[in-house]
């Protein structure tokens, strides 16, 4: 995909995330996941992982209910959510890089978008993923 093509998707994602008033667009913009971080920038991964980082920052309270089973527990991580979204809003970089994080929130994604709330996710999060390891002690 042409990087312009990319850039413009980014773009268009960053104003409905902006629009939807649940992501701090300063940082979405700068791809900053904290102040003088400068090893980390969302706008250098491809797009599905773009993707998947907006779609956790406005979907905070849905990710905050599922567990990870990536063994990020011993990170301090308390669910999916804080494989995306650190504790001051901005960006974690830890998912970016976590196959099994990226997977856990495009079940998340493809069973909310089914109409099915987040119970039915976590219920099958949970069979999915907890062969795995030790989850986060989500609530």
């Amino acid at each position: 995909m042409p990087r312009n093509t990319v850039m413009g998707l980014l773009v268009v994602l960053v104003l409905v995330a902006g629009a939807a008033g649940s992501w701090r667009l300063g940082r979405v913009v700068s791809g900053s996941s904290g102040p003088g971080d400068g090893d980390w920038a969302l706008s250098d991964h491809e797009p599905p992982v773009v993707s998947a980082y907006l779609y956790a920052g406005s979907h905070r309270q849905q990710a905050a209910r599922i567990p990870c089973y990536c063994g990020c527990w011993d990170l301090g991580h308390a669910s999916l959510h804080d494989c995306f979204i650190a504790g001051g809003g901005d960006f974690e970089p830890h998912a970016s890089a976590c196959a099994v994080c990226l997977d856990e929130l495009a079940d998340l994604r493809r069973i909310l978008e089914s109409g099915e709330g987040v119970e039915a996710a976590r219920a099958y999060i949970d069979a999915a993923y907890s062969g795995l390891g030790k989850p986060t002690n989500t609530p």
